[in-house]
C-alpha cells in the first residue's frame, strides 16, 4: 500500500504515525522520520556557456564554453552554469551535484536544447527550451533529487503508433524529482502525445506542479 501525505512544508522533518487495521481485527502501527525535499538549490561556484563563443574557453564569463556537451564534463560539482541565448545539442547531462546542486539555467533570452537526457543527482534544469523532435523532447533515465522547473516543451508531436511526451521519465533508477513551473504545447491532431510520461517502477518522491498544458494531450 502507498499513502500520500499533503500540505508539508519543504525542508523540514516530520515525525510520521501511521496505524491501521483490517477487517480480522488485526492491526500494526509503524512511526518513522521522514524528511521533504529543500526548495532551495545552493551552488558552490559559477560557469558561462555561450554558443557564439568563437572557440571552447575556460567556462569564465570572459572565456565562456561553448557547448553544454562540454560544460557537462568540466563543470565542478556543484556548479550554476549560466548559458546564453542560443541553440544547443543537450546529450546526456551526468553531472551531479554533492554539497551543492549542479544547474543549467538560461541566462536571459531563448536558449534551446535539443536531444538532451538528464542522468545526474542534485541536478537541476532551469529556464530550457526543449523543441519539437522525433521522439521525446527531455528524458530522465536516473538520478535522484532531480529537478526541472520553468522550462518550455514547444510543439510536442508524435512520431510513431503511441506519440511521444515533452518530458519522459522512464527506468527504476529515478527518484525524488520536481517539474515545476514548466510549460507544454501541442497542436497534435493524431495519435495521443503527453506532456509528462513516465513508465517503470520509478522509486520515492515524484512532484509535478504549477505547470501548463496547451493542446489536446
Amino acid at each position: 500500500a502507498r499513502v500520500a501525505i499533503a500540505g508539508l512544508q519543504s525542508g523540514l522533518s516530520y515525525d510520521v504515525i501511521l496505524t491501521w487495521t483490517d477487517v480480522d481485527g488485526g492491526g500494526a502501527s509503524y512511526t518513522n522520520q521522514i524528511n521533504t525535499q529543500s526548495r532551495s538549490w545552493p551552488a558552490l561556484s559559477t560557469n558561462y556557456v555561450d554558443a557564439s563563443a568563437g572557440s571552447e574557453g575556460n567556462g569564465s564569463s570572459g572565456s565562456p564554453w561553448k557547448s553544454i556537451t562540454n560544460a557537462n564534463v568540466q563543470a565542478s560539482s556543484g556548479a550554476l552554469i549560466l548559458v546564453a541565448p542560443g541553440t544547443y545539442v543537450g546529450g546526456t547531462w551526468t553531472n551531479s551535484g554533492a554539497s551543492g546542486w549542479t544547474t543549467l539555467k538560461a541566462n536571459g533570452g531563448t536558449v534551446t536544447v535539443s536531444n538532451m537526457t538528464l542522468n545526474a543527482n542534485k541536478a537541476r534544469l532551469n529556464g530550457l527550451t526543449f523543441p519539437t523532435r522525433n521522439g521525446d523532447s527531455l528524458t530522465v533515465s536516473g538520478g535522484s533529487q532531480w529537478v526541472i522547473d520553468s522550462c518550455t516543451f514547444l510543439d510536442v508531436s508524435e512520431s510513431g503508433t503511441y506519440g511521444d511526451a515533452g518530458l519522459s521519465i522512464s527506468g527504476t533508477s529515478v527518484s525524488n524529482g520536481i517539474v515545476s513551473g514548466c510549460s507544454f504545447t501541442t497542436d497534435n491532431t493524431g495519435n495521443s502525445v503527453f506532456g509528462v510520461y513516465g513508465e517503470g517502477e520509478i522509486v520515492g518522491a515524484l512532484t509535478i506542479e504549477s505547470n501548463t498544458f496547451t493542446g489536446t494531450f
